[in-house]
């Protein structure tokens, strides 16, 4: 994963540009890559569509700068999940969502 740091804060970066968004400092990271990574099943097209879907929440919340709220707060819109329990807020993140079903939490099975 490391060496991928790179393509994940351009992804976001220049997603975050395009929207005319600043990116706040708490999304660049290599904690938050890793989480935005796991969440996307190491996947670069579902690590792209979070990103998309996280700048439509900050637009929606009339936001000028994309935050890791605006993450969860599209990874809730997609699960239906609580807040609490995100790749982005919980701290066994990593346990939680499986690669083969990364939309669908491991606790409900």
């Amino acid at each position: 994963m490391p060496e991928d740091y790179n393509t994940v804060h351009e992804i976001v970066g220049s997603y975050a540009v395009r929207a005319k968004l600043e990116t706040d400092e708490a999304i660049l990271d290599e904690d938050f890559y890793h989480r935005l990574v796991a969440a996307g099943a190491f996947r670069w097209g579902l690590v792209i569509k979070l990103t998309i879907d996280a700048i439509a929440a900050a637009r929606v919340a009339g936001s000028a700068k994309l935050l890791v709220d605006h993450f969860v707060d599209a990874w809730v819109a997609k699960t239906q999940e609580n807040r609490v329990a995100t790749p982005f807020t919980h701290s066994a993140f990593e346990t939680m969502y499986r690669k083969d079903h990364p939309f669908i939490a491991s606790l409900r099975e």
